[in-house]
């Protein structure tokens, strides 16, 4: 989705949560949580690729494998 899971505005982008916000029904599908905090899913993907990621992402090699060293 577009839009942040919580917030105010035009996709719930311009103001942060309050207590009339609405919150979206599924977290999963949205990469921001507010106008600049990414959602657990989000950060997940980012973690991942950083972690374990391929060349694309890590370069010369991935935390997995410095941690390994």
């Amino acid at each position: 989705m577009k839009d942040a899971c919580c917030g105010l505005g035009e996709l719930n982008a311009q103001f942060f949560c309050t207590p009339v916000s609405r919150l979206c029904a599924n977290r999963q599908d949205h990469v921001f949580w507010d106008p600049v905090h990414p959602t657990e899913a989000a950060m997940r993907i980012f973690v991942d690729r950083l972690y374990n990621g391929p060349s694309k992402y890590t370069s010369p090699i991935n935390m997995e494998q410095l941690v390994a060293l």
